[in-house]
C-alpha cells in the first residue's frame, strides 16, 4: 500500500498542442474562453497561449494552454479528449450554430459535414449525464464533450 502524497496534485490544466493558436483561441472564445497571456516571440504569430473562462455564479474556472504544433495533427487518433462543463448545454449549441459551426445532427460516429472540422452535434443523454452531453470539433478535428450537471 502506497502512502499518501505529501503535496499532492490540485490542480490541472490542458495543454494543447494545435495547427494555429490564432485560430484555436478564436475557436475557443465561442466556448467562452478569454486569451489570456500570448506568447509571440517574432511580434507576429502566436506560439503559445493561455485561455480562462469563467462563468458567473459558478466557482473555479477553466484553463487551457495551446501551442503551435511542430508537425501535423492527428485529430483521429484523438490523443487529447476534452471534457467540459456548462450551465445550459442548449444555449450553448444554439450559439454555436449561430455562430458558424455546422450542425452535426445525431452522432452516428461519423467525421461530420465540412470533414469534420468545426461541427456541433445533437445533445444527447447518457446515464451519467442526465441532463445532456454535447459534442462539438473543433479546427484540429479534436472531439470537446461538454455536459450539464444541474
Amino acid at each position: 500500500m502506497s502512502t499518501p502524497c505529501p503535496a499532492p496534485v490540485y490542480r490541472a490544466v490542458t495543454y494543447v498542442h494545435v495547427a494555429s493558436v490564432e485560430v484555436a483561441l478564436e475557436f475557443y472564445a465561442l466556448l467562452g474562453f478569454t486569451p489570456g497571456f500570448v506568447l509571440r516571440p517574432d511580434g507576429k504569430r502566436a506560439v503559445w497561449a493561455k485561455a480562462c473562462s469563467r462563468a458567473s455564479g459558478v466557482p473555479g474556472s477553466a484553463e487551457m494552454f495551446f501551442a503551435r504544433a511542430s508537425g501535423p495533427i492527428a485529430a483521429d487518433q484523438q490523443a487529447v479528449l476534452f471534457y467540459m462543463y456548462s450551465q445550459d448545454v442548449a444555449d450553448l449549441r444554439a450559439h454555436l450554430l449561430a455562430s458558424g459551426l455546422f450542425d452535426g445532427g445525431v452522432y452516428r460516429g461519423q467525421a461530420g459535414p465540412n470533414g469534420g472540422r468545426r461541427v456541433v452535434f445533437e445533445i444527447y443523454h447518457p446515464p451519467h449525464m442526465e441532463r445532456g452531453e454535447l459534442r462539438v470539433v473543433d479546427p484540429d478535428g479534436y472531439v470537446i464533450l461538454v455536459g450539464q450537471l444541474e
